[in-house]
């Protein structure tokens, strides 16, 4: 979901605008940014074996750290959700609190890190998320699955 980002890409250390930042700008309300963020569960991300040769890796990931912006979604109630930030308070608590950064466990889907789980146990130590600012909408999974990789078949 970083590439909707509404923002800077600043999760490649960039200023440039994500694909989202421009769209926004170019489309206006037509667009709608929605991110993803998860509770606990698996996924899959390409890995280079010892080869050189990519293939599909699962990964297990742990429910979220305390005081990642995904652990406040955990705790307001269970189940997935949908969120639409546009209509969420513009003054109060509320709206501090999606004005503010809030780490976020971003994993791409290739180059996961051996010990990413570990790494991310820590949420000051995530890369802040604004989510009003950077999405118009979250989507909350409280558990993710992996894709299921298939082989296309020559025609």
């Amino acid at each position: 979901d970083g590439p909707v980002l509404h923002a800077r890409l600043r999760y490649l250390g960039s200023d440039e605008l994500a694909t989202g930042g421009v769209l926004a700008r170019e489309l206006g309300a037509d667009f709608v940014a929605v991110g993803f963020a998860y509770g606990a569960g698996e996924f899959h991300a390409l890995a280079k074996d010892d080869a050189g040769a990519w293939s599909f890796v699962a990964h297990s990931t742990a429910p979220p750290p305390p005081g990642s912006m995904e652990d406040a979604f955990h705790r307001a109630r269970p189940g997935s959700f949908f969120v639409d930030l546009r209509a969420a308070p513009s003054a109060g608590p509320v709206a501090e609190w999606l004005a503010a950064g809030h780490g976020q466990r971003w994993y791409g889907g290739y180059g996961v890190p051996e010990d990413a789980f570990e790494q991310s146990k820590d949420a000051t130590k995530l890369l802040p998320t604004f989510p009003r600012g950077d999405y118009d909408a979250l989507v909350y999974l409280e558990r993710t699955t992996p894709s299921r990789p298939f082989r296309a078949t020559p025609r």
